[in-house]
């Protein structure tokens, strides 16, 4: 009687801990839009203005790259794996909706 006692007391703390940690994890606004033939400076202004997200980047190393692209509901990482394939740009999401730009250095 005790073990079973001890499982279930096991199992409901279990149980309790995923849900919070569940709860925690904030939830990811899609992207939609039209990006057309914009500095990445407005890019991020757009996405910041509808989103929680935040970029951080170093503008030098973006004042020459022009986002063309539209998006439809899509996850933020679709988003930027679109606009930085077959580019020299990397980046990084964060649990708190942080999102780093950076040029010729892979994010680990």
């Amino acid at each position: 009687m005790v073990q079973l006692y001890r499982t279930l007391i096991s199992f409901l703390f279990v149980i309790g801990l995923i849900t919070t940690v569940k709860a925690q994890q904030p939830t990811e606004k899609p992207i939609t839009g039209n990006f057309a033939n914009l500095r990445f400076e407005q890019f991020v202004r757009q996405i910041e203005s509808s989103t929680p997200y935040r970029f951080f980047y170093n503008p030098s190393d973006v004042d020459s790259l022009l986002v063309n692209l539209q998006a439809d509901q899509q996850p933020i990482r679709s988003v930027l794996r679109q606009l930085f394939e077959g580019t020299r740009y990397f980046y990084a999401v964060d649990r708190q909706q942080r999102i780093y730009i950076t040029f010729d250095q892979p994010i680990h």
